[in-house]
């Protein structure tokens, strides 16, 4: 907590971040995956993330993203503004809540264990962002949960990463 925070010169009303994601902290979100993700244009990772962000979560033409960026959909063709200037302009006008459902769209799109690491990564700095920002959320097992207490995140971490045999009860909780 920073000092005009800590002495009340600048009051953050906490009531006001559970339904909404103030520019700031959009602005923290997406430089973790503009940082982790988009910055690596043309890594097959990031190609199939900007597809399936595109068709799936913004529910936009792939005719559309192939006619105005062909293969190379990253490369600005004829005065055009890349891709992924097109999925940032999305991000920062969705509503509060698609903030969030972004966050868990990535998750189902990195289930595979080949990238489990990155996944890891964005999360973790995702929770890190979620803390310094005061969030009333925390991302947990993938999914953007209300913040209760730090400890029953853990409990629930803890139930959540139980052995496979317990598969149905983890999926169930």
């Amino acid at each position: 907590m920073r000092f005009s925070e800590r002495y009340d010169y600048k009051i953050v009303d906490k009531a006001l971040l559970k339904t909404n994601v103030p520019e700031s902290i959009r602005t923290s979100i997406w430089n973790v995956f503009y940082l982790k993700i988009f910055k690596h244009v043309g890594d097959k990772t990031t190609d199939e993330f900007i597809r399936l962000l595109w068709q799936d979560f913004f529910r936009k033409d792939l005719f559309l993203l192939d006619r105005l960026y062909g293969e190379d959909f990253f490369v600005t063709l004829g005065g055009e503004k890349p891709v992924i200037s097109n999925v940032q302009e999305a991000f920062f006008s969705a509503q509060w809540f698609e903030v969030y459902d972004f966050i868990e769209f990535f998750n189902e799109c990195f289930r595979n264990p080949s990238k489990t690491k990155l996944k890891t990564e964005i999360l973790q700095s995702l929770n890190t962002v979620f803390k310094e920002e005061r969030v009333p959320y925390r991302v947990v097992n993938g999914l953007v949960t209300p913040l209760t207490s730090e400890e029953e995140i853990k409990v629930l971490e803890a139930a959540l990463n139980v052995p496979d045999k317990f598969k149905s009860v983890r999926d169930h909780i």
